[in-house]
């Protein structure tokens, strides 16, 4: 209860805060200005006096004196001052609503500075009652236990500074909420924590000696106020705000809300402080009640109030005050909650295992395996299915909790994570070994040491125990003594699952692995039903993801507030073998002034050694000469900013010791007859761009009937297949494989791609999205049918994805191209959104593929029709109205224009020729056709690229004699002719990363340099195989482009292969990727239509 003018006293709860409010506002005549009982009209319903408060005074506010000691605070802080007595004209505050009140007068709310320097100086809301009982005798006199506190070794740590230097990195984020402030070391109910600790505590006074069997009770309790607020620190960093209500503390319990813990801790460690400030050769001295208004008001620190306690030094200097040393002190309890158990979690910095064999970097585990009641928390707030055994949907709470496979444990992990806005997972072999060792590289045979388990572990000593007798053996968390680190059953009881992160690309026995999940089996820890051998530190045992057994449980691990290495950044990192050791490159998508380390480690559960004294900051690449033999190497980089390491990119593994090769992609799909074309797009979710195949199987313009479809197999970019099916017969593709789109694109934002393709099913063609990992038909709906022109077998039904809203994906189809074509704009689910028939008079306007941009750079996505472009809602924008273009390209073309420009590459005879046009408002801005040159009539080839730095801007590049393409003109941006006939079968490629595109041949054997006139070979064979190159395109590693190449591997099977450029590049540049066009171009390209040449633009 409290008092009219006091502040909230101990246990306060809300409905008391109301009444305070309501008495607050209330006249006081009447009521006497010295202290009194309150009569029961006064106290909260159904609340007494406190059980064990003893004395006249034991609920009452000595007034006079509080009344003396605000007015001192009030001339200190330059504010209110209180008048003597308690007339009507007193202002009174109250600490837990923050106001100050007149009784003929309304509430008036108060500077909060004033209002925490005010209390600060008052340093609570019942200072008599403690400070006349503190012992006035000098420190020195006193028995040892009352100069040490109730804090014992800890405070001395904490003052003497010697934890700040363990990890000061990842405390930095703490400062904001330890320092002045914060908004968990409130001031409010200041006099709790005072009176809890003269309570439960034994701390001095009146020169009694503290017990210590109550000390170590309190202590217990610090260690746990201290875990409850490093959780609620943890949360707040991560962005989550604490609003109030319970919340589960270390052991599955109920407490209180973290911030009254956090209060309550805060005075304890300000207490001790006081009680022992530096200059120990001082004294402590009472000063009488006629001084304490005078030193209160000239600003002093300390206590307000009779007997007050001040250290002075031996010279007279008086030492800082509480606000002083709550200040000095914050750093310092961010240091100490960080270091010691954290809502149950113990930091296990990082270190060697296994001899040094290993590295392992900085963990937070949580002190026990999780409990039911911890288990629980999380099935009532999800729906997840309960274990079997429990009743009535619980379990004993402090039971481990069993029954559970990977998968509960995984969305457990989940749910945790995205609660509190950090990253949980299971640990790694190596991390629970490190932790099971105490954190320590040492030799132990269990947890505890090398002595005997019995009585120290919950095991099978015998051999006869029972799986079905699990009722009887099972033990409460925490039932033995904890390791050094203060890690309890890190051996026996139960099994605790944990990961080895294994290589997928070496493991062997797979069909197709469509979670990672699958692929982990280990357990360690031993249990309550196996023997001796596996409590030892480093045995391990195994169990299929989806067992749940009665031994088998979790723990979880979790990232270190501030540290990054949690969380993963792909980057399309591979590692090639070199003449004289590894090649490493990889993208760069950071700020200029990142740098790289990069690591090497021989097992993925491990941090790695890192091989870079110094950042890497020239290129993106490096090369780890000379590196051990035998044994399959493993590779990542973090980027380093003013010294600070980042998140680590995912690894890459090799074999060391092979021939210097640049393929960095084999893919060999079934193939009986027949080509295949390639799409690209990530199906397994780890940002690395898979490959899905159309298979033709013979089927191709003009072609009979092979008595097959049209076919599709996937594969995961390290090569293995996940999945093939039939999607299109010969008669319903028109006797063309092309006509059977294929793209790739994660439509659902799961960060796996589905497969998008025309899909035939009992003789009709549908729309179908299939699982990018299983094949499996998700949504289909009835694609639209040609309106005209059945005959021909040119490629005519095409397929592209746009952000038509600028913010989600869309499906866009196009059936016909030579007259009457259709296009149909689905969302995701295939709701349809548009339609657009060019039945009139830009009928033919269509190219042989379908191109997106954003023309008017307002965030949505724009359609082209070929000649005719769309908007976003599928209404017309602009035609040229010349009808069937071969070549559409979409680029800042010509140099100084903000806007962008295309270039058409007309086919229909009437029309054939070259336009440039604005690609905002359909101006043309130049052209040359049949009209201007009869020579034109049909443009067939042709790309758009920058090749050769003597022409400003960018050169186009087409012909006038259709498919034999002798007859190529190069034209400049502003339509000059730069070169005519240019040299057949070149192509553009970003070879070795200059500031102008190199040219490579058909074959992808030569590699050359347009000079002005001709093209000048340049050293150099990229394509190391035996075919030809269809597609160039920035895949993985650095910002070059890679050869996209077919051909027979050494057994004559036919098999793509991806090559990249091996020599270190000169410079570094943004990831092509980073361009949303750029990533719609590659999950279209070759597989949505024709294949082209994208150029791309930063």
């Amino acid at each position: 209860m409290a008092a009219r003018g006091g502040g909230e006293a101990v246990g306060t709860s809300g409905r008391a805060r109301t009444w305070i409010a309501h008495r607050a506002s209330q006249p006081r005549g009447g009521v006497r200005a010295r202290g009194r009982r309150f009569e029961k009209s006064d106290r909260e319903p159904g609340e007494g006096r406190r059980p064990g408060r003893q004395g006249r005074h034991a609920s009452v506010r000595a007034r006079p004196v509080v009344r003396a000691c605000r007015r001192a605070r009030g001339e200190a802080a330059g504010g209110l001052r209180a008048p003597r007595g308690g007339g009507s004209g007193a202002r009174r505050y109250d600490g837990a609503l923050g106001f100050h009140a007149r009784a003929d007068g309304p509430v008036r709310p108060r500077d909060r500075a004033t209002e925490e320097s005010s209390l600060s100086r008052l340093g609570g809301r019942r200072p008599l009652q403690r400070l006349r009982r503190l012992d006035r005798r000098p420190l020195a006199a006193r028995p040892r236990a009352a100069r040490q506190g109730r804090l014992g070794r800890r405070a001395r740590r904490l003052r003497s500074g010697e934890h700040l230097s363990r990890e000061p990195r990842d405390l930095a984020p703490l400062s904001r909420w330890t320092g002045a402030g914060s908004p968990l070391l409130d001031r409010r109910g200041a006099a709790r924590g005072e009176e809890r600790r003269r309570r439960e505590g034994g701390v001095e006074g009146s020169g009694r000696t503290v017990d210590r069997r109550r000390r170590g009770a309190a202590s217990n309790r610090f260690e746990r106020r201290g875990a409850l607020l490093a959780g609620a620190l943890a949360r707040a960093v991560g962005g989550r705000e604490e609003s109030g209500g319970r919340l589960s503390g270390a052991g599955g319990g109920r407490v209180d809300r973290p911030q009254r813990h956090a209060r309550g801790l805060l005075r304890e460690v300000r207490r001790a402080a006081i009680e022992d400030r530096p200059g120990r050769g001082g004294a402590v001295r009472a000063r009488p009640r006629a001084a304490r208004h005078e030193a209160a008001g000239a600003g002093a620190g300390g206590f307000c109030g009779r007997g007050e306690v001040e250290r002075v030094s031996p010279g007279g200097a008086h030492h800082p005050g509480v606000r002083e040393v709550k200040a000095a002190l914050a750093l310092a309890f961010g240091a100490v909650f960080a270091l010691q158990a954290q809502d149950g979690f113990v930091l296990v910095k990082g270190g060697a295992v296994r001899g040094g064999a290993h590295r392992v970097d900085a963990f937070e585990i949580l002190d026990h395996p999780v409990t039911n009641a911890e288990y629980k928390e999380f099935v009532d707030s999800t729906g997840h299915p309960a274990p079997p055994h429990w009743i009535r949907g619980k379990g004993e709470d402090q039971l481990p909790v069993t029954f559970v496979n990977r998968w509960d444990a995984a969305a457990y992990l989940r749910w945790r994570g995205a609660k509190e806005q950090r990253v949980y997972r299971l640990p790694t072999q190596l991390e629970f070994e490190l932790a099971a060792r105490g954190g320590v590289d040492g030799r132990a045979k269990y947890p505890w040491g090398d002595e005997p388990p019995a009585g120290r572990a919950n095991f099978d000593e015998t051999g006869t125990r029972s799986l079905g007798a699990w009722r009887r053996h099972v033990q409460p968390v925490k039932s033995y003594q904890p390791n050094a680190l203060g890690l309890y059953d890190m051996a026996g009881n139960v099994w605790q699952m944990v990961d080895v992160n294994t290589d997928l690309e070496t493991n062997r026995f797979v069909y197709r692995v469509v979670d990672p999940i699958e692929r982990e089996s280990s357990i360690a820890g031993g249990s309550w039903a196996r023997g001796e051998y596996y409590l030892r530190c480093g045995v391990f045992g195994g169990a299929g993801p989806g067992i749940r057994h009665p031994d088998i449980g979790f723990r979880p691990v979790r990232a270190p507030l501030g540290a990054q290495h949690f969380r993963e950044i792909p980057r399309a990192l591979v590692a090639l073998p070199a003449a004289n050791g590894v090649l490493l490159s990889w993208q760069f998508f950071d700020r200029p002034e990142t740098g790289y380390h990069v690591y090497r480690a021989t097992r993925r559960d491990a941090a790695g050694d890192r091989l870079t004294r110094e950042p890497v900051r020239q290129g993106t690449a490096y090369l780890d000469e000379n590196p051990p033999r035998g044994r399959r190497l493993y590779y990542r980089v973090r980027g380093v900013v003013d010294g600070v390491e980042g998140p680590p990119s995912e690894w890459a593994g090799i074999d060391p010791g092979g021939a210097a090769t640049g393929l960095a992609m084999k893919i060999e799909p079934s193939v009986e007859r027949g080509g295949f074309t390639p799409v690209f797009g990530d199906l397994n979710g780890d940002q690395r761009l898979d490959v899905v195949l159309r298979l033709d199987n013979g089927i191709r313009e003009m072609s009979r009937d092979p008595g097959v479809p049209v076919e599709v197999e996937a594969f995961t970019h390290y090569g293995r297949s996940l999945w093939r099916r039939p999607l299109v017969s010969h008669a319903r593709c028109y006797g063309n494989a092309n006509n059977v789109p294929v793209v790739v694109w994660d439509l659902d934002g799961d960060g796996k791609s589905e497969v998008i393709a025309s899909l035939e099913e009992a003789g009709r063609l549908y729309l179908a999205i299939l699982d990018g990992m299983t094949g499996e038909v998700r949504r289909k709906t009835p694609w639209t049918p040609m309106a005209t022109d059945f005959a021909k077998s040119s490629t005519r039904i095409h397929m592209a994805i746009a952000y038509l809203n600028g913010r989600t994906p869309a499906i866009v189809t196009q059936t016909g191209l030579y007259e009457n074509e259709i296009l149909d704009a689905y969302d995701a689910d295939l709701k349809k959104i548009w339609q657009f028939r060019s039945e009139a008079e830009t009928s033919g306007s269509g190219s042989h593929h379908i191109d997106i941009a954003d023309v008017d750079g307002d965030g949505r996505d724009e359609v082209f029709n070929g000649t005719t472009l769309l908007n976003y809602d599928g209404s017309m924008r602009w035609s040229i109205y010349r009808m069937h273009p071969d070549i559409v390209a979409i680029k800042h073309i010509v140099p100084g224009s903000k806007e962008r420009q295309v270039f058409f590459a007309v086919e229909t005879s009437t029309h054939a020729g070259a336009y440039l046009v604005e690609a905002r408002t359909g101006r043309v801005l130049w052209k040359v056709n049949r009209e201007d040159d009869p020579r034109w009539t049909h443009a067939h080839t042709g790309w758009v690229a920058d090749i050769w730095e003597g022409s400003p801007g960018m050169e186009m590049l087409t012909n006038r004699d259709g498919h034999e393409a002798k007859d190529l003109v190069l034209f400049a941006a502003d339509g000059t002719v730069l070169a005519n006939p240019f040299p057949q079968g070149w192509r553009p490629v970003n070879w070795t990363g200059g500031a102008t595109r190199e040219l490579i041949s058909a074959d992808g054997k030569r590699l050359g340099r347009f000079d002005g006139k001709n093209v000048v070979p340049v050293l150099g064979m990229p394509n190391e195989g035996n075919g030809a190159c269809s597609m160039v395109a920035d895949l993985v590693g650095d910002y070059r482009d890679e050869l996209i190449c077919t051909g027979t591997t050494a057994q004559g099977r036919p098999a793509l292969f991806v090559y990249t450029n091996t020599a270190p590049p000169a410079r570094r540049e943004m990831r092509r990727q980073e361009n949303r066009e750029y990533r719609l171009w590659i999950a279209r390209n070759q597989g949505g239509g024709y294949g082209s040449y994208f150029e791309w633009e930063p």
